[in-house]
């Protein structure tokens, strides 16, 4: 039994979905907090938002927070916690401020950065946990006993989410990038060559999504 209380409210307009998270603590001055890059919490504390947003039971996007601000974000293409996929990394925000009363999280995700049904209606699966490192505790919402199997299929259901659309699954991204080669071998009577080799590219990367 968790020693401390979460709370978490979900909002959304026409573009995001916002969570906002009060994580009580009776001690703040105990919160863990180490600043890393990001998708390596280290061992601070942490808020971490799941979603199915198919409602296939099966697979899940998870959006964290450590109590130092870092983020990290994952896909789970299976019913499986530890089964992850940490090339996914969608464009959000999130912030984190400790308090007298122990820490906030406030979380805002573009829909454009999840996919789900084109539905008038939504409803997702969910789940919420806070990894407290001070005291080796894990808390979930919706937990999954040690001597059992699951993931997403155990989340609890997110209803009242109206009137959203996914969108477009296209991406371009454009770059440029060059290299340089240099040797002290070259032939100093030769005018053209001076033992560097400066050569330079551009082009696109292109991402499109051809359905769910």
């Amino acid at each position: 039994v968790p020693q401390d209380s979460t709370k978490v409210a979900i909002l959304y307009d026409e573009e995001a979905v916002y969570v906002g998270a009060r994580m009580y603590c009776a001690h703040p001055e105990s919160i863990q907090t180490y600043l890393t890059k990001r998708d390596n919490s280290g061992n601070s504390e942490v808020f971490v938002l799941s979603f199915d947003t198919y409602l296939d039971r099966r697979t899940s996007y998870d959006f964290a927070v450590s109590a130092s601000g870092v983020r990290f974000d994952r896909y789970h293409p299976a019913d499986f916690e530890y089964w992850t996929d940490f090339s996914y990394n969608a464009v959000w925000d999130a912030q984190a401020h400790i308090d007298s009363l122990g820490w906030t999280a406030e979380i805002r995700i573009p829909f454009s950065q999840l996919r789900f049904n084109n539905q008038d209606k939504q409803v997702w699966g969910v789940n919420f946990n806070r990894w407290i490192p001070a005291k080796r505790e894990d808390d979930f919402w919706i937990y999954t006993p040690r001597d059992e199997t699951g993931w997403a299929s155990r989340f609890g259901d997110l209803t009242g989410i109206e009137g959203i659309k996914p969108s477009s699954r296209i991406e371009l991204l454009p770059y440029v990038a060059s290299d340089g080669t240099f040797s002290n071998r070259f032939d100093s009577n030769d005018p053209f060559h001076d033992g560097s080799e400066l050569s330079g590219r551009i082009g696109a990367d292109l991402k499109m999504g051809l359905g769910p």
